[in-house]
């Protein structure tokens, strides 16, 4: 798992929300980057057991969470469970998130805060704010990041937002299955698996959650997935 954040790039390209989730979003991540020491940030939402993505300053927020979500652990999970904000001043130094903290300081992470919505909300959502000096964060940040949690859950709470979020979640769930199958099915890696799905969508001008379902409720391969090394006819 030492190579967990090189291969967690590739595959979070495609496990980003709803382009209009993230719209709706943007001012969420922008007053969230206006907070101090605040140099990259996250809106995401409780996908038991696991993290979804909503909307990020950047690629890198992306990967942040995928890692949060395929670890089990960071500070985005922790105040969603803990309904409160999570900080530290030293993810160095940091001793509750030992398989997370490593891997986000490849990234440049020092410092990081989060706060979550209300435990009632549905979704819940958290907003992280990622920093790259310690001692980033103070008592008035972690107001703010818990305040834009609320917002955040209030605005996905508008407009059907929340079933788009909903079918969004379940697609990714379809495209896991998927990408597992292929795994199996080709003795290839989860990004090889996951490749083939993206480009089987690109050939077909096909949605890449269509392509998943055909396959996990067929068995059959779809029309422009190529296994592995079978050059173009």
């Amino acid at each position: 798992m030492s190579d967990l954040a090189d291969r967690a790039r590739p595959a979070a390209a495609g496990r980003v929300a709803d382009p209009r989730i993230a719209a709706r979003l943007e001012p969420v991540v922008q007053a969230a980057g206006a907070i101090p020491a605040a140099r990259w940030v996250a809106v995401s939402a409780a996908d038991p057991p696991g993290l979804r993505n909503l909307a990020g300053s950047d690629h890198r927020a992306v990967i942040l969470d995928r890692l949060q979500d395929v670890l089990g652990q960071g500070p985005s999970l922790d105040a969603l469970a803990e309904g409160r904000p999570v900080r530290s001043a030293d993810l160095a130094v940091d001793r509750r998130w030992p398989d997370f903290a490593p891997r986000a300081a490849r990234f440049g992470i020092v410092a990081v805060l989060a706060g979550a919505s209300d435990p009632a909300d549905d979704p819940r959502v958290s907003v992280t704010c990622y920093a790259g000096r310690t001692d980033g964060f103070d008592d008035d940040a972690a107001a703010a990041v818990e305040a834009l949690a609320r917002l955040g859950a209030t605005v996905l709470g508008d407009d059907g937002m929340v079933e788009r979020l909903r079918s969004t979640l379940r697609s990714r769930d379809v495209i896991g299955q998927a990408t597992g199958m292929l795994m199996q099915r080709f003795a290839i890696s989860s990004d090889e698996a996951f490749r083939l799905l993206v480009d089987a969508s690109q050939r077909t001008n096909r949605k890449l959650s269509a392509i998943a379902e055909e396959l996990t409720t067929t068995g059959r391969l779809p029309r422009g997935i190529r296994p592995p090394g079978r050059r173009p006819g």
